[in-house]
């Protein structure tokens, strides 16, 4: 249980992460839409979720990479009861065929529009570029497979969520013991259960380049993602790699944005990123993305390329890259309501402390030679 004070008003916010995600079962998406028309027995959908607005509150569900999470709001004195009637919702949800054949078209309609947007459909083979087989997009059932699924099943997936551990994240005026109390009393979690986080889904490891395409001659723009494999997590890297960051792909004043955007107009939108996998037994990797004309693939490419194998050096920008890192980290401070998912997000990546705090204190003394 993590609490954060609310020093606002009386509104809390409580989350209830079970670790069980969909890099465990990809298909979790559609239960987290189906529970949003469930109802417990004896009461239709409608007459449920009036009683928890008439409590001042509101309820949705949420399937994410490592958690499927309930997520709560309202007046803080109701939540007793509102934790009460969701326990009762989460015991036996009631849901239909009328309630699957929705979520069907939901996912129906979302599934073609990812179909129609070039980006998406980049970012889906990025996605299988990284992680191959492990995949998310990949694993998840096509939305032909997932009509002619038995509804029944899908609300069963919530048996084997309820069987793990939680993390749960409060904002509000009560005392962590009270809450905690509260909770107990009023909602059942698994005691001891397993835990799937964090999971790491492993890189695709490559020992000569592969090239991944995907025509479509519908679409105009060319979205180019150049992925490389690197080295597993070392924490005393963590403020180079802020620094590398910012001085290879830092907004307008890095190094690739000028070269490809400013200086030869080449793509119209750019990025990087050296982005670590905090299990040590993995690989981290690195990034480029170009989004650009088609005419002006190949040149964008090249580019990259040599940018990425022959780092332009500019030692004399180091003062302007510490002094954006540092006010980067202050202005990406988390308010109150988001400060507990990110303790425990560094508690899970083996951090005792914010490694900004630790960063800020080498900044100063790396020089250009480090990134």
């Amino acid at each position: 249980l993590y609490v954060v004070k609310n020093p606002i008003n009386d509104i809390y916010q409580l989350s209830i992460q079970y670790h069980y995600g969909l890099f465990a079962d990809a298909d979790l998406q559609i239960l987290a839409y189906l529970l949003d028309y469930a109802h417990p027995e004896g009461k239709s959908n409608k007459e449920f979720k009036k009683e928890i607005s008439l409590l001042g509150s509101t309820y949705y569900f949420d399937a994410g990479s490592n958690y499927f999470t309930l997520h709560l709001s309202g007046i803080e004195k109701n939540m007793a009861l509102v934790l009460t009637k969701l326990n009762e919702l989460m015991t036996n949800p009631q849901v239909s065929e009328k309630d699957f054949k929705i979520v069907v078209n939901r996912i129906k309609t979302e599934r073609k529009g990812e179909k129609e947007e070039p980006f998406e459909i980049a970012r889906a083979l990025a996605q299988y570029g990284i992680y191959g087989e492990n995949s998310i997009v990949k694993n998840r059932s096509s939305a032909k497979e997932i009509s002619k699924m038995n509804y029944l099943d899908i609300i069963a997936k919530l048996n084997t969520i309820k069987k793990h551990r939680s993390s749960i994240h409060f904002s509000g005026k009560m005392e962590s013991k009270k809450i905690a109390n509260i909770i107990r009393t009023n909602y059942d979690l698994a005691k001891n259960g397993p835990s799937l986080v964090p999971f790491y889904a492993p890189t695709v490891e490559r020992d000569h380049n592969e090239i991944l395409l995907l025509n479509n001659k519908k679409v105009v723009q060319s979205n180019i993602f150049l992925i490389k494999n690197s080295t597993s997590f070392d924490a005393k890297n963590y403020p180079v790699k802020n620094l590398f960051n910012t001085y290879f792909s830092g907004g307008f004043s890095g190094i690739l944005t000028q070269e490809i955007r400013e200086y030869r107009s080449l793509a119209y939108s750019s990025s990087a990123k050296y982005q670590f996998n905090f299990n040590p037994k993995l690989k981290s990797y690195f990034y480029t993305y170009i989004g650009c004309q088609a005419d002006k693939t190949n040149e964008s490419i090249e580019l990259a390329y040599d940018l990425i194998n022959n780092l332009p050096e500019k030692p004399e920008r180091m003062d302007m890259v510490r002094s954006s890192v540092k006010l980067s980290q202050s202005a990406e401070f988390p308010n109150f309501r988001n400060i507990s998912s990110e303790v425990e997000a560094l508690k899970i990546k083996g951090f005792k402390k914010d490694p900004n705090i630790e960063s800020n204190k080498f900044y100063n003394s790396l020089k250009f030679e480090d990134i």
